[in-house]
């Protein structure tokens, strides 16, 4: 599942990765390169990071992730 997709409202691509964590591909706070997280917390200062940067992240996301910590836990192996 995607937290944002790249788009008009969204320079960040974030999902949580199939192996495990959370990702932001082709990240611009990380040369172009992919951005794991262990956990949704860690993703959700990276987001923060992006914002200060002056990036567009769907506030919807930062929502997702904060209401999966508290009803999933904040790591896959807490869920």
């Amino acid at each position: 599942m995607a937290y944002a997709r790249f788009g008009r409202s969204s320079d960040v691509y974030v999902f949580e990765s199939p192996q495990g964590g959370w990702e932001c591909s082709l990240c611009s706070l990380n040369e172009g390169r992919t951005t794991k997280t262990a956990s949704r917390s860690e993703m959700m200062e990276h987001l923060r990071q992006h914002e200060a940067k002056g990036d567009k992240v769907p506030a919807e996301a930062i929502e997702e992730l904060q209401n999966e910590i508290e009803t999933l836990g904040d790591s896959t192996t807490s869920s």
